[in-house]
């Protein structure tokens, strides 16, 4: 990446100078098709067109598709070590330009949401929208698939500034969602 980190980093310079976004902004992981040698290409065998390619993390904005910050993954952090909480890093260093008033929404998949992210956007004052992945610490039980919950049903909870919501779709299957966005005073 050394070789063309200083026009990519004018690139990304140039897509938040030239464009404010509106309200509502999403935050997402983009999979490029790439098999020259690089090396922190990704393999992911999942892929149905390349299974090798370059990851990038986009912030857009969702009235307009415009692209307004833009993250190359290079692989692990700095010395080697496991990254932890790299899905809130990420959503941290795309709305970082945005300050610390911004009054805007941003939605998320499974990847980035977390409780200790919707309350560090709360203090940048940002509002989160996003499911949640099941194995998440702070899902009470209750909320998590069972054989017991009908379908098409929903649970509620309400925490300050915060409102969790289980779906339940079809039977054992569940789909949280935590929003900071929309919660009961």
């Amino acid at each position: 990446m050394a070789h063309v980190q200083e026009l990519f980093d004018l690139w990304s310079k140039a897509l938040r100078e030239n464009y404010l976004p509106y309200e509502f902004l999403c935050v997402d992981e983009q999979f490029f098709p790439f098999k020259g040698r690089c090396g922190f290409k990704q393999y992911i065998p999942t892929k149905p067109r390349s299974k090798y390619g370059l990851k990038l993390f986009l912030l857009c904005c969702c009235r307009t598709s415009y692209c307004c910050k833009i993250q190359l993954y290079t692989g692990e952090a700095p010395g080697g070590a496991a990254e932890k909480n790299q899905g809130q890093r990420v959503v941290l260093d795309l709305v970082e330009y945005l300050g610390n008033q911004s009054g805007r929404n941003v939605t998320t998949d499974n990847f980035f949401t977390s409780l200790t992210l919707g309350e560090a956007l709360l203090k940048k004052k940002i509002s989160l929208v996003g499911t949640m992945r099941k194995n998440r610490k702070e899902i009470p039980s209750a909320f998590l698939p069972s054989k017991s919950r009908a379908a098409f049903s929903s649970y509620f909870g309400h925490k300050p500034d915060f409102t969790l919501v289980s779906y339940v779709p079809k039977k054992r299957k569940a789909v949280v969602l935590l929003s900071s966005m929309h919660f009961s005073q």
